[in-house]
């Protein structure tokens, strides 16, 4: 859809400069096509535009509008949130992350969960892991102390870890 604006200052509001978040603006890239037009040039379509631009500065009223605002809302975060599930999908990173929330819809219809600071680590193995600490060199070995010759991270401290296991 391409959206033809006769004054600067709105086109150059409407260019993003001043429109919030950047996953927003990006996705309004993607349907819109922002142009400037100058006015009272003779261009076929635009007179028509300009008078009714002039015309609608004399209306005591406004014109009301018959879809609510919420529907816009709800339409641009079903977008906003398909966006963000299709580039996690193809991203590379959050693995282990991913092994419990398959998708963003399944992460924000999990209402149960709740983050803080020690179930994070444990979804993002960032957390005191000898896995971890090992890539920064700040462990000597990536394996666990049980003496079962696993690696320590997340899933086996969970799963495996003796140390963690009833009697």
């Amino acid at each position: 859809m391409r959206v033809y604006m006769i004054t600067r200052i709105v086109c150059t509001w409407c260019s993003f400069r001043q429109f919030g978040t950047y996953l927003f603006c990006k996705l309004l890239i993607k349907l819109y096509k922002f142009s400037f037009v100058r006015g009272h040039i003779g261009i076929y379509g635009n007179e028509p535009a300009d008078w009714l631009a002039k015309e609608a500065t004399k209306l005591n009223n406004l014109i009301p509008m018959t879809v609510p605002k919420s529907f816009y809302k709800r339409v641009f975060k079903e977008n906003v949130i398909s966006e963000w599930n299709s580039l996690n999908k193809i991203s590379h990173n959050a693995k282990s992350s991913k092994e419990f929330f398959r998708s963003i819809h399944g992460r924000l219809n999990a209402n149960h969960f709740v983050p803080n600071f020690k179930n994070t680590q444990f979804l993002t193995e960032h957390g005191n892991f000898k896995a971890y600490l090992s890539r920064f060199n700040l462990s000597r070995t990536d394996l666990c102390s049980c003496f079962s010759g696993e690696i320590q991270d997340a899933k086996h401290w969970m799963l495996s870890c003796s140390k963690f296991t009833p009697g």
